[in-house]
């Protein structure tokens, strides 16, 4: 997780959805790590779901979608 976030910050990006050099972040070392799956597995949630909205719908359609869900992630 701290490799995404110090990956993201030297890039300039909010956040992975931002990234170019993956189409999809599963291939990323940096995002989809070990201690990235558990932490999904553990939570149920899909991180890798949430970068393709963003990316398919923009960041403010998003958060104003998970925020009317009250949620923080989308469930594996």
């Amino acid at each position: 997780m701290v490799w995404v976030r110090s990956c993201c910050r030297q890039r300039g990006y909010k956040s992975c959805a931002d990234c170019a050099d993956f189409s999809d972040v599963k291939d990323c070392k940096k995002y989809n790590n070990w201690i990235a799956r558990l932490f999904g597995l553990i939570f149920r949630s899909n991180r890798a779901a949430c970068i393709a909205l963003i990316r398919e719908q923009g960041y403010p359609v998003f958060a104003t979608d998970m925020a009317a869900k009250k949620r923080q992630s989308l469930p594996r």
